[in-house]
């Protein structure tokens, strides 16, 4: 029981976790510029979702 739970929790993070990575390269793909402070932000923000 707790074991499935914990399967659920992790995938439901990990897939979180890949629509915001996807998020943050399509805002730098249609912003077309490498600005590295949004990119700085967006893998802090990753981090600690994760």
């Amino acid at each position: 029981m707790l074991k499935e739970i914990r399967m659920i929790w992790h995938r439901f993070w990990f897939r979180l976790y890949m629509t915001l990575l996807q998020d943050c390269l399509d805002a730098r793909t249609r912003a077309r510029l490498l600005q590295k402070a949004d990119f700085h932000n967006c893998w802090l923000v990753l981090n600690k979702g994760a």
